[in-house]
């Protein structure tokens, strides 16, 4: 459910369809997609025009966890955009000097994340070629003594599940007089 307050923030009720956390975190991202500063309450989070010094275009939001009782700062970005590199390193930079920074989460898991760094470590040629937003938080979190946490399934994980769905696809279409191509059609 949706509804506009009078001082015309959005309200997103995101536990009344049984969506709890992904439906936040969903609405959310649209949210940022509109320019939108985000602030959670409850199940509920509401909509704002930012006024954080960071650009309406920019995708941050903050969200706060209640389970854990702990600020919580989402930057989308686009992967090695110069644009989302320069966004993070301000946003990481920010928030650690003013204090607020305990741990930056990544969108990556062990094995992925060693390899960029033997490929590509600090200052290599390599590394400034192929600059990255998730490298430039790690770099910036470490200059400030923060944690460093990999929020990603791993890569070996993905690849298990990619061949299972890809074996279950081509029987789905090698069996269009069982049902398989209507579970097909039910996928999309």
């Amino acid at each position: 459910a949706t509804r506009r307050a009078p001082d015309d923030s959005v309200w997103v009720d995101v536990t009344s369809r049984g969506m709890a956390v992904r439906g936040l975190l969903l609405a959310a991202a649209a949210a940022a997609a509109a320019g939108l500063r985000t602030t959670q309450r409850g199940s509920q989070f509401a909509t704002t025009k930012s006024a954080t010094g960071i650009s309406s275009n920019d995708a941050v939001l903050r969200l706060f966890d209640r389970k854990t009782r702990t600020n919580v700062v989402l930057v989308g970005t686009m992967h090695y955009n110069p644009h989302s590199i320069a966004l993070t390193e301000k946003v990481v930079r920010r928030e650690a000097a003013e204090g607020k920074l305990r741990s930056v989460v990544i969108e990556s898991c062990p094995t992925r994340w060693n390899s960029t760094l033997k490929v590509q470590p600090p200052g290599s040629f390599l590394r400034v070629l192929c600059d990255n937003e998730m490298q430039a938080a790690a770099e910036v979190a470490d200059e400030f003594g923060c944690n460093l946490e990999l929020g990603d399934q791993t890569i070996e994980e993905t690849g298990r599940r990619a061949s299972q769905l890809l074996a279950l696809t081509i029987v789905q279409l090698l069996t269009p007089f069982s049902g398989g191509w209507s579970r097909l059609a039910e996928d999309s």
